[in-house]
């Protein structure tokens, strides 16, 4: 019994020693594990997400307690990380927002809300920056979202009639002012042959170069026709090409 006694007394006397030494030695301990840390990567990856598996609460709990103590350490370091890894930093945005569509979504609509001035500001300058990706993502949702695009045409006309009429009777007047009096009738039935095959095959009829390009107007002449889908229309817009 007294074996036993004296046995938990020095495994007592050992831990308080031991206590005792880590409390003075805090940064020996912090330097030694940092050092075999830096030696065993692999091993302190592998340790590091079995335990956090192994308890996702305590693991929240001391994150949340790290940022809140560190929030500047933290803004910095991300800051350096972001200059120094764009790719990385681009590719795990994507992987993050094509995982998480919902929550990218709310998060970038309060940004907006929030940000007003700044949203418009970025948003011109990306679209200034990128007038090609510009026209394709454009063309791509209007060909995936026809119904919105439709509905949002009616409203937009419903609540400007008059701009709505200024751009009819500009269409129209380019029209006329385009199409050549010396064209002869079979011309003409060409150019309705073409308007016909586009309700036909559910298609738009292009002008190859533009009646109002910016710096070159084109002819309403059959020879000037082409057809193409409605993206495709969108993305070429009022420029000058052939089988865009």
């Amino acid at each position: 019994m007294n074996n036993n006694m004296d046995g938990a007394s020095e495994l007592e006397k050992e831990r308080v020693y031991a206590a005792a030494w880590r409390s003075a030695n805090q940064e020996k301990i912090r330097a030694y594990a940092a050092m075999w840390r830096a030696a065993n990567r692999e091993k302190t990856r592998v340790r590091n997400r079995t335990w956090y598996a192994a308890n996702p609460e305590k693991k929240r709990e001391a994150t949340a307690k790290y940022r809140a103590a560190n929030i500047e350490k933290i803004r910095t370091s991300g800051v350096q990380y972001r200059a120094n890894n764009p790719e990385k930093r681009r590719a795990a945005c994507a992987a993050w927002q094509a995982a998480n569509p919902d929550k990218f979504r709310a998060i970038a609509t309060a940004w907006h809300d929030a940000n007003p001035e700044r949203y418009r500001a970025n948003t011109l300058a990306w679209r200034t920056k990128n007038p090609e990706r510009r026209r394709a993502t454009a063309a791509a949702w209007q060909e995936a979202n026809r119904e919105k695009v439709y509905a949002l045409c009616v409203a937009w006309r419903a609540a400007n009639p008059g701009k709505a009429r200024a751009m009819v009777s500009k269409r129209r007047a380019a029209k006329l002012t385009a199409t050549p009096t010396w064209l002869k009738a079979e011309d003409l039935a060409k150019i309705a042959e073409w308007y016909q095959r586009a309700v036909d095959e559910g298609l738009h009829v292009d002008h190859i170069v533009p009646l109002q390009g910016k710096t070159v107007c084109g002819l309403h002449v059959p020879w000037n026709m082409q057809l193409l889908s409605r993206s495709e229309n969108a993305k070429k817009g009022n420029r000058i090409g052939e089988n865009t």
